[in-house]
């Protein structure tokens, strides 16, 4: 499949049905990860897990704008074009965990 994403917030991601198993690790793992750079079109050539460590934005996904905060995963598969948009009045940051 390609093109397709899932999304979770903190407070709902050991619920996830797709994205549960990651609760245990991927907040601790994000701080030694690579970040992404935003306002940058990217295009996953493997599976990606991203994690929002600080900040508010968007993230234009395969046509889609969800909304992004701290806590914020997503995992994408391969082929799925993204640009991470940060609100105007704060930076972002967000790694790629896996």
């Amino acid at each position: 499949m390609y093109g397709a994403f899932h999304i979770s917030h903190r407070e709902n991601l050991r619920t996830h049905p797709v994205l549960g198993y990651l609760a245990g690790w991927v907040g601790s793992r994000a701080a030694d990860s690579p970040a992404v750079t935003p306002e940058e079109r990217h295009v996953t050539r493997n599976r990606e897990v991203l994690y929002v460590m600080e900040g508010m934005g968007r993230v234009e996904i395969d046509g889609s704008c969800p909304d992004v905060r701290p806590g914020t995963v997503l995992k994408l598969d391969r082929g799925t074009p993204y640009r991470i948009q940060p609100s105007p009045d704060q930076p972002i940051d967000v790694r790629r965990v896996a």
